[in-house]
């Protein structure tokens, strides 16, 4: 499994984060906190990945970069 970029960027006029990623086609979310923001991003990758995968990674693959648009770069556990 290859390392899973995705990049969360503060949007001040809906006030809320907003995440993209090059990996998903159509791939955005938005969410009010960065906390409820890896949720959302942890239950779509598991689903479009899928658990199965992700459990038979290596521990050290089974993460996501997220990078916040300060560029502030934080590595969150899938699973």
């Amino acid at each position: 499994m290859q390392a899973i970029e995705i990049r969360a960027e503060w949007n001040s006029d809906k006030a809320a984060w907003i995440a993209t990623s090059g990996l998903f086609d159509q791939f955005e979310i938005e969410a009010a906190t960065i906390d409820e923001l890896i949720d959302c991003l942890r239950v779509r990758i598991t689903k479009v990945i899928g658990l199965e995968q992700i459990s038979r990674a290596p521990a050290s693959h089974r993460t996501f970069i997220l990078t916040k648009i300060w560029p502030v770069s934080s590595q969150v556990s899938l699973i």
